[in-house]
């Protein structure tokens, strides 16, 4: 049984192979990412006490509430197509960057194409959605997101905040500019071709504990 090794916040993590990561993720009690030669634990890490930077604990109740809402809503809007919704245990590869994923959920359409590990990862992923949280939004904007880009079959990449209703949604355009639409607030309508759904972001948000303004915001650039 492999262990999770700390590092102190001011040393370098050492770069470890594929190989190594998928050994360690086959036997490891909780799951983590591999980035650029970086094996990151789920839900980011935190510092402790004594300086070393350790995995965190896991989501919270809000982002599972989000996660479970969301879930049933694109499950209902993909009834009767070929696409699929999955959670995030479906681990997700971008060839590209040689990287691994768990996204918080992940829809495929047509067949699937997997990788030989064990457990296999999802090669053609249609949309990928995260859920932002203070830890994992940095990495989900930046490595992460230019990671997720890469991948060919890629069509939607769809951030949703957990503390504030705001859903950032990264649209694939023919000529392969990415085109970015913005909706704030819980009287907005989220909308997604590939998805086939319309969801108001009230339904996306139901269960979490915060007042906000239901004011129906929409910006969308190129």
């Amino acid at each position: 049984m492999t262990t999770a090794r700390s590092y102190h916040a001011t040393e370098e993590k050492p770069l470890v192979s594929v190989e190594e990561y998928l050994e360690s993720e086959y036997y490891a009690e909780t799951k983590s990412e591999y980035i650029n030669g970086e094996i990151v634990p789920l839900w980011g890490t935190t510092t402790d006490q004594s300086g070393h930077v350790v995995a965190m604990a896991g989501a919270s109740i809000d982002h599972l509430t989000i996660a479970s809402n969301l879930m049933g809503e694109i499950y209902a809007s993909l009834r009767g197509k070929e696409c699929r919704v999955y959670a995030s245990d479906l681990r997700v590869k971008a060839e590209e960057c040689e990287s691994y994923f768990y996204p918080d959920l992940t829809v495929s359409c047509g067949d699937n194409r997997y990788t030989a590990d064990n457990p296999p990862a999802l090669l053609n992923p249609s949309v990928i959605i995260e859920i932002l949280s203070q830890s994992t939004a940095a990495r989900d904007r930046g490595e992460k997101f230019q990671c997720y880009l890469s991948i060919p079959s890629l069509r939607e990449y769809i951030l949703v905040s957990s503390h504030t209703p705001r859903i950032e949604h990264y649209t694939r355009c023919e000529d392969g500019r990415w085109f970015l639409s913005i909706w704030v607030g819980l009287g907005a309508m989220f909308t997604s071709e590939t998805l086939g759904a319309e969801i108001p972001i009230r339904d996306i948000y139901a269960g979490v504990d915060f007042a906000n303004s239901t004011e129906e915001v929409i910006v969308s650039e190129a």
